[in-house]
């Protein structure tokens, strides 16, 4: 992509030379030589050689004329770029498909640097590589299919650890139907706007400079006085019926926590009051969120310089994701001492989360299959056995030795598995047993019923994430703007 720019920029040079060519105050020379000479570059030399010609023949110019050269050139130089694709790299877009593929067939150099720097345009490019990659790994014949694999996986994991770490999103001076547009692309989660076409907020201009997702999301709320809330598909929606969030919120990484207040109790002077707070967590959608881990002890209600724990510090809870939220309560005895009402809420959340999910879909002709990978886990169909109209389907997957699973949640890691017809709709299955002996490796064993088509016809979808792993989240949300209205009695 350098040489490429740097392609265009000799060539902008050479262009501008020959327009800026002062032809009043050139030396004094023979035209025929000059057009003889250029007659011949022009048969063996491109526009950038003429060019540098031209300017010999020309005075040394003063600061004023240099500079006016360099404007023309950077002007002359964007619009050439638009030939070569070199603008995108201004714009901050994807390589294109034929820069991709020329990287791919560098990675076949003989050429050891040529190789490396092929491999790291390629880490770059990130996800919009993936697709051609996966490509030239099937058609491998040369022995270099490992390198290409190890590309592969490295490219997920990294893909997958930028996903958990949140989207910075950027738009400036857009329209407000624009900006929605903006965070969705660059965030992965899908946001859509449901307004009238002649709402007045929809020609509102927006800037966002490099905001987290979930901050630039409040930030089109709060312009066009909106609410959000997931619809079933894992989209966002922003309309004028859904009332906005009440409490405080925070952003950390890729995640969204809001605390309300959920209950104000207090029996009488002097004896001590008990608040619940509501702890709600939401994640982009390019996160699989599996569940919270909370330890009470970790979770403090502040204000006015006394902090109070949970009413059960001891206690430690897990709570499933429904979907991309989580919620969970939590109480708080404040005495009756207390100056003021509680204002904040601190404290460390863990989350068991995955992300970048990788599909595949095995033939169950194929068996035992190739190992497959995503990122740091890898699968293979091991056996297929049909009895008359019942189908069984077993694969092994490997996670990475220090991850560790509780028995009870091993079955909903592969939920995602279904068998699917070249005719008909794909058929969930209606038996799931998950055998490990060691905890990182599932043995997972499918029962399709009421299977009538030939093997041949048949494949198995399976879904896993590049990466598994365990957030720590830090956390401090004010809730000062929200006890009045969180009071209930």
């Amino acid at each position: 992509m350098l040489r490429s720019l740097r392609h265009v920029w000799h060539v902008a040079v050479g262009i501008n030379r020959v327009i800026a060519l002062p032809v009043r105050q050139s030396v004094s020379i023979k035209l025929k030589s000059v057009k003889s000479r250029e007659q011949n570059l022009s048969d063996k030399e491109n526009w950038h050689s003429a060019g540098k010609f031209a300017a010999s023949f020309v005075r040394v110019p003063t600061l004023k004329e240099e500079m006016q050269l360099v404007i023309r050139t950077v002007l002359c130089c964007l619009l050439c770029g638009f030939q070569w694709g070199a603008i995108s790299l201004f714009a901050g877009e994807s390589p294109s498909a034929s820069t991709i593929a020329e990287w791919i067939d560098q990675l076949y150099s003989e050429e050891r640097a040529t190789r490396l720097h092929a491999a790291e345009q390629l880490q770059n490019a990130g996800r919009a590589s993936l697709p051609q990659l996966k490509q030239a790994l099937q058609r491998d014949r040369s022995g270099q299919g490992i390198r290409i694999e190890q590309l592969i996986r490295s490219i997920q994991i990294d893909a997958a650890q930028r996903a958990l770490n949140g989207s910075p999103v950027s738009c400036s001076k857009c329209l407000f139907t624009e900006a929605v547009q903006a965070i969705s692309e660059q965030s992965g989660t899908p946001v859509d706007l449901e307004l009238p076409m002649d709402a007045a907020v929809r020609r509102e201009m927006v800037s966002i400079s490099k905001l987290p997702f979930w901050s630039a999301l409040e930030k089109l709320c709060a312009a066009g006085q909106l609410g959000w809330h997931w619809d079933d598909h894992d989209r966002i929606v922003l309309d004028e019926k859904t009332a906005r969030l009440p409490g405080g919120f925070t952003v950390s990484k890729a995640f969204r926590l809001n605390a309300e207040f959920a209950l104000r109790e207090s029996v009488g002077p002097g004896v001590p009051a008990t608040i619940r707070v509501k702890l709600r967590v939401d994640a982009e959608a390019d996160v699989l969120p599996r569940y919270v881990m909370l330890r009470d002890q970790k979770i403090q209600l502040s204000g006015n310089g006394q902090a109070f724990a949970p009413f059960t510090p001891d206690a430690k809870r897990e709570v499933d994701f429904s979907r991309q939220t989580a919620e969970v309560s939590l109480d708080f005895i404040v005495p009756p001492g207390a100056a003021a009402p509680p204002d904040s809420l601190r404290g460390t959340l863990q989350l068991q989360c995955a992300a970048m999910v990788q599909q595949f879909h095995f033939p169950l002709t194929d068996v035992p299959s190739p190992m497959s990978y995503a990122g740091q886990n890898e699968v293979r169909l091991l056996q297929v056995k049909q009895d008359g109209a019942v189908l069984n389907v077993i694969l092994q997957v490997v996670y990475p030795p220090d991850l560790r699973w509780e028995s009870y949640r091993l079955q909903g890691l592969h939920r995602a598995g279904r068998l699917e017809r070249s005719m008909k709709d794909p058929l969930p299955f209606a038996g799931l047993d998950v055998f490990h002996g060691a905890t990182h490796r599932h043995e997972v064993h499918y029962r399709f019923e009421r299977v009538n088509e030939p093997l041949a016809e048949l494949k198995l979808f399976y879904a896993i994430p590049a990466l598994e792993t365990v957030l720590e989240l830090p956390f401090e949300i004010d809730l000062a703007p929200t006890v009045a209205v969180g009071n209930r009695e």
